[in-house]
């Protein structure tokens, strides 16, 4: 054929260039090998030149003319370059058949030389040589006997005709006291299949669905282990009543007693057309309650927040309050109540970023009238009622008088504040059934320089329960007089070993505002009289000794200081433990850190201050928290007194959350589904511990976790803790409920928790564990019927497939490869989909980009 003719004069310059080659190797002068390595560099760029340049027709050996015989290679083929034709072959796992026709081809020349890719395809002889050339370029090619013109087609969902998902209302951790009612919303085309509930019922219950009778439900669970029923299925007649939009299910307990439900959920499973629901909006709406307004619940915030909406709308006989993580947003005593907080009012309370991707706890109750069984603590509040406590907390100045509302006031006097944490304090306690608060006012009167005998006592209340008589107490403290710690320490301690026993826990909490000027009796530990001495260095007046000199704007004595610490001591040694509070400017004074410090250290407490009056509540409050969970084994929720049962919070209350999204948007043709996993007692690797429950689920290959929720059954505790651990990946937190605070008894109790959606792997084992608690330092386990609810995304959308000579065959395939992506989740028709095809030349088929080299050397 005219090609080999047209080759042998490429050949023939090779061939000369090998001689030449071989003249250099005769000699041995210096810079030899570069000439040797510049020659083979010829060589081999020519060799390639020669392989890439070749074509089929233009060859005429053994193994292409049998191939071309036995329809291997087409007459759409011949026109291919030498090279596209090895690879071809090689690529497509003819190595036999690549070897035979590069050694027919490069056989001939005398070097030693190789055609390689990531593999050897021919080589003539062993790399022994020294000095080596390599030429490479990147090739790609089709296979042998593809089109080069034909159709490729795409498709992608543009609706669907039905698909089986659900949606829910979750109940909180705790909902009550009364008759409760749960929305929930359907799409308008919805058609339901099912309607289930699970959950912990405090009693036999009614359920109606939108005001039409649905079944009575018998309570047969413990506080972990839910009770569950099937509402309605095909058979159920009871499915009728549910429509598309708003469901009210309203569960109507039988008796006047426990009536509350402790997590759980109602489940709607229905089919529809719509593909997907992406909102950049989370509405938690409050259950509707008849009878006592009392929830410990959480919402979601699933993006960074951007504003925040609360809607409240209740009537009730008593004080109402709304914490949002451990802020309290909304205190009132009105007794009709339609509020809606705005973003300003709620974004001045709180810290977006600290809500952000988050499950945020929340606690919407009635004071004074609920409380927790289970406590033993016994606790002594002193409250500093000296001179300076008519000041400003922000400097030497009077201040005015304010009431709880309006303490936040700058210009607000330090006994305004002290007493509005007083009753705060006093109530968290007192809201655990079993424990005790007593009170001691304090201060030195009369305050004269020098006084032998000043009165330390101002007031006392024994320990009680009464919260209202703790209460009418506290609002009647008045400021005056000098500061005798050591003599309200003593009070505490008499109190506390007269009114108490070693079987309770003990506590003292003292806070002042100055420093310790008023010193105790060296010989009557009982004595609640003191001595203000002289001023120093006159030390004679007091017996003991002792003088005043003044530090902080104050007057202190070294004496009254150590009778404090003293005090501090011998309270440890009955067995009670004491903190401490700097209140105010005194908490950067050095000697009131040091008095204060060393009365908790060897009170085997904790010291705390601030100037601040946002995180002297928190100190509160923490304060409170730790003391209760120390003091007692369960939590649970009793109504107690006579009280009104005509209160109602109705189910339009709401919290509205704008955010940005965190998770992927959804892409069009995407479909979104709602599945549950097995109940982490049936997972994979499941496992439990005092402080966990954890096991190990599967999602298909396919999907992709949107979003999810972990379900958590807290029993008379909190949960408290969630970890995720994505295949072999470490243990991530997603959530702490002591990100709050210690105090949990002031925080909401979340019976769901979020997950973000990414950090579940397809196609592998991801674990999840769940934790309750008492408190951060008191874990409780978890329960084993825990769950994850996750939303899914099923692609709708496949790429070009392979080419095919007709347009109908390339609609076909691409309807087919679309219709096995997504038909185990949902039915579709023809019309359902839309195909884009496409007409396409120079396809390229199956090899490549490769990096292709020719390497000679030296024989």
């Amino acid at each position: 054929m005219k090609g080999i003719i047209f080759t042998l004069d490429i050949l023939l310059s090779i061939v000369i260039v090998i001689l030449v080659f071989f003249a250099f190797s005769e000699i041995r002068p210096e810079g030899l090998e570069e000439k040797i390595f510049e020659s083979l560099s010829f060589v081999s760029n020519d060799v390639l030149n020669v392989l890439t340049s070749l074509k089929v027709y233009e060859v005429n050996t053994t193994t292409i003319n049998h191939l071309i015989s036995m329809g291997q290679i087409k007459e759409e083929d011949m026109n291919k370059t030498i090279i596209d034709l090895i690879s071809s072959f090689w690529y497509s796992g003819n190595v036999s058949i690549a070897r035979n026709i590069s050694e027919e081809i490069l056989s001939g020349f005398d070097v030693c030389l190789s055609l390689e890719t990531e593999d050897v395809i021919y080589q003539n002889c062993n790399k022994t040589g020294k000095v080596y050339a390599v030429a490479s370029r990147i090739e790609t090619g089709y296979e042998l006997g593809k089109p080069s013109y034909g159709y490729m087609a795409r498709a992608f969902l543009t609706s669907i005709k039905n698909k089986t998902t659900s949606e829910y209302a979750f109940f909180g951790g705790y909902e009550g006291d009364g008759n409760i009612t749960k929305i929930i919303e359907l799409p308008e085309d919805a058609k339901i299949v099912s309607s289930y509930i699970e959950g912990v019922f405090g009693n036999n219950f009614t359920l109606y669905i939108n005001s039409n009778f649905s079944g009575i439900y018998n309570v047969s669970s413990s506080n972990m282990e839910p009770s569950s029923w099937t509402i309605c299925n095909s058979t159920h007649a009871f499915c009728s009543y549910l429509k598309p939009e708003k469901n009210n299910f309203s569960i109507n307990f039988s008796n006047s007693k426990s009536n509350f439900v402790g997590g759980g959920f109602i489940r709607v499973t229905f089919n529809t057309s719509q593909s997907s629901n992406q909102v950049n909006t989370s509405v938690y709406y409050f259950p509707g309650i008849k009878g006592l307004i009392n929830v410990y619940s959480s919402f979601d915030s699933p993006g960074d927040v951007k504003d925040i909406e609360v809607y409240l709308h209740y009537k009730t006989n008593y004080t109402v309050f709304f914490n949002i993580g451990n802020k309290t947003v909304w205190r009132s005593n009105a007794s009709y109540v339609e509020q809606k907080l705005s973003n300003s009012t709620i974004s001045s309370l709180l810290s977006y970023n600290i809500l952000s991707n988050k499950t945020v706890p929340l606690r919407l109750g009635t004071e004074t009238f609920t409380e927790t069984v289970g406590g033993k603590a016994d606790v002594i509040l002193i409250t500093d009622v000296s001179g300076s406590m008519n000041w400003r907390l922000d400097s030497n100045y009077n201040g005015v008088n304010k009431d709880c509302d309006h303490v936040n006031e700058n210009d607000t006097n330090r006994i305004s504040l002290a007493k509005c944490l007083d009753k705060e304090f006093a109530q968290i306690i007192l809201n655990v059934s079993g424990n005790r608060v007593g009170l001691v006012a304090y201060s030195g009167r009369p305050s004269a320089i020098p006084t032998s005998s000043s009165q330390m006592i101002v007031s006392y209340h024994s320990l009680s329960s009464n919260s209202t008589s703790i209460i009418d107490q506290i609002n009647s403290y008045t400021a005056s007089g000098a500061t005798g710690i050591c003599g309200a320490l003593r009070q505490a301690i008499k109190m506390l070993l007269d009114q108490s026993n070693s079987s309770r826990t003990r506590f003292i909490v003292l806070m002042t505002d100055g420093l310790a000027n008023v010193q105790c009796s060296p010989t009557n530990e009982n004595s609640t009289i003191g001595c203000i001495p002289r001023i120093c260095p006159n030390t004679g007046y007091c017996v003991g000794g002792g003088c005043l000199y003044s530090t902080c704007g104050d007057w202190v004595s070294d004496r009254a200081v150590n009778d404090s610490i003293n005090e501090g001591c011998r309270a440890s040694n009955h067995g009670i433990t004491v903190y401490t509070i700097g209140f105010g400017p005194v908490s950067s004074c050095p000697v009131s850190n040091y008095t204060l410090n060393e009365v908790a250290r060897c009170g085997k407490g904790k010291y705390y201050s601030s100037s601040n009056i946002t995180e002297l509540m928190n100190i509160y409050r923490n304060i409170a928290g730790e003391i209760v969970s120390l003091s007692y084994e369960t939590q649970r929720i009793n109504i107690t007194g006579n009280i009104s049962m005509d209160n109602t919070l109705y189910p339009d209350s709401y919290i509205a959350i704008n955010y940005t999204p965190s998770n992927v948007e959804l892409s069009y043709g995407e479909i979104t589904l709602n599945l549950e996993s097995p109940r982490i007692g049936d997972m994979v690797g499941f496992g439990s511990n005092s402080s966990f429950v954890y096991g190990g689920f599967q999602v298909p290959n396919i999907l992709r976790i949107n979003k999810a929720k972990v379900t958590s059954y807290s029993s008379e505790y909190w949960t408290d803790k969630v970890f995720v651990k994505p295949n072999s990946s470490s243990w991530v937190s997603v959530y702490k409920l002591s990100d709050y605070g210690s105090a949990y008894q002031t925080l909401g109790d979340p019976f769901v928790v979020q997950i973000p959606g990414y950090l579940f792997e397809p196609n592998k084992v991801n674990y999840v564990a769940v934790g309750t608690g008492l408190s951060a330092s008191n874990s409780t386990g978890g329960s084993i019927n825990d769950k994850v609810i996750y939303e899914v995304v099923i692609n709708g959308v496949v790429g070009y497939g392979n080419a095919f000579n007709n347009s109908e065959a390339a609609v076909n395939d691409a309807y087919n490869r679309l219709l096995s992506q997504i038909q185990s989740y949902v039915d579709v028709e023809t019309n359902n989909i839309e195909v884009n095809q496409q007409s396409i030349s120079g396809i390229k088929w199956l090899w490549g980009p490769s990096l292709i080299k020719v390497v000679v050397w030296q024989k």
